[in-house]
């Protein structure tokens, strides 16, 4: 039978225990935090292929543990594009809406690891008068993804590697009939390959957009401007929290059918 003594120094080890276990889960959590605020996109890149166009933001595509889901406030579905190009959406409805999902396609199709691929989207969806700087930066763009995930800059993406963003959420000022400031939320999921654990982070960027009317030969479409000034950008938050609300972002429903 163990004795008094025995049983206090038994119990002294397990709290040693213990208690080193915690330093050590704190100390893994914020290595963590550290590394995904390391990795993050520079500022100077945005969803629609742009230096610096918009505001731009980005947190981790977390929730806290045991918290409680909080149901959006507002929801929206948002118009699909009356036609393609190639797989890409465009002739957007000439409504507030419309213009949202033309910057929600921007994110969508043009966050990528291939440059051939951000550069069409950033032709398709730029302004005329700023096409030629978007697709510039495009590539840019797609080379800086590459070096953070420690790929080479050019040639084939590896097998599995891959930058995905999934749009969440967007808010929208119309400015007048022809022009809309738009943000829009994404969870971007990044892998640097099929052998490598793939990472989200939710990243907000805000873009004017206006209407252009003979953007195709079927009328007009909405574009995308660049900004020589970030532009104000609410908070990333994610979708079932508090937060969420408190920043003002509406959920998307449906993108497109």
């Amino acid at each position: 039978m163990s004795t008094t003594g025995e049983i206090q120094r038994a119990a002294a080890r397990r709290m040693r225990l213990l208690v080193v276990g915690l330093l050590a889960l704190v100390m893994v959590l914020a290595a963590a935090v550290v590394w995904l605020a390391a990795t993050r996109p520079d500022g100077d890149a945005t969803g629609q292929g742009a230096p610096t166009p918009a505001g731009r933001a980005s947190a981790p595509a977390t929730v806290t543990p045991g918290a409680a889901y909080v149901a959006p406030a507002r929801w929206v579905t948002l118009p699909a594009g009356a036609a393609q190009v190639d797989e890409y959406p465009v002739r957007f409805p000439h409504t507030p809406e419309g213009a949202a999902a033309l910057a929600v396609a921007a994110v969508e199709y043009g966050w990528s690891l291939d440059p051939e691929q951000s550069t069409r989207v950033a032709a398709l969806y730029a302004a005329p008068q700023v096409a030629q700087r978007a697709q510039a930066a495009a590539a840019t763009m797609a080379a800086q993804w590459r070096q953070q995930l420690g790929l080479p800059t050019a040639g084939p993406v590896p097998a599995g590697a891959h930058v995905v963003a999934r749009p969440i959420a967007v808010q929208w000022q119309a400015q007048g009939v022809d022009r809309v400031r738009v943000s829009v939320l994404a969870e971007v999921e990044q892998a640097a390959g099929d052998a490598q654990p793939a990472r989200a982070e939710l990243a907000a960027v805000t873009s004017d957009v206006v209407w252009v009317p003979g953007a195709n030969p079927n009328g007009g479409d909405w574009r995308y401007l660049l900004s020589d000034s970030p532009l104000p950008t609410p908070q990333p938050a994610q979708i079932g929290t508090e937060e969420f609300n408190a920043a003002g972002w509406t959920a998307i429903q449906e993108v497109r059918q």
